[in-house]
């Protein structure tokens, strides 16, 4: 069964290089660039992958919506952003893992992999 990854970021580029290496990987990706848009379309998916600075919302509001959503609840979510110091990164906002921008390509993958099985082991 192949692996479903949902990212939500405005960057086109990173999203778009994201989409790439995922669907390299055998991932199907649904990619968004407003909360706008996610929010309309949220589909079953293995993981999401979020933003924190998004043109009309932030990626910490939606991972509390996804985490408040039973549909949604025990789903694994990864928060990435430039502008939030890692070191200083106490308070956990819900996600189960938080990246800096910019990040590794391989150590994202390898990550999103992690998630994914540890989640389908507990189903």
């Amino acid at each position: 069964m192949k692996k479903t990854i949902t990212i939500l970021e405005d960057d086109l580029d990173i999203r778009d290089i994201c989409t790439l290496i995922f669907e390299s990987e055998g991932f199907v990706v649904h990619g968004y660039g407003t909360v706008a848009n996610f929010s309309i379309d949220i589909l079953p998916t293995d993981i999401f992958l979020l933003d924190v600075r998004l043109p009309d919302g932030n990626g910490i509001d939606v991972c509390r919506m996804l985490k408040a959503d039973e549909r949604f609840s025990k789903v694994p979510i990864i928060i990435m952003s430039a502008h939030i110091n890692p070191l200083l990164h106490e308070q956990n906002y819900g996600e189960d893992l938080f990246i800096t921008k910019p990040f590794n390509l391989d150590y994202m993958l390898e990550q999103v992999e992690l998630l994914i099985d540890n989640h389908r082991d507990n189903l």
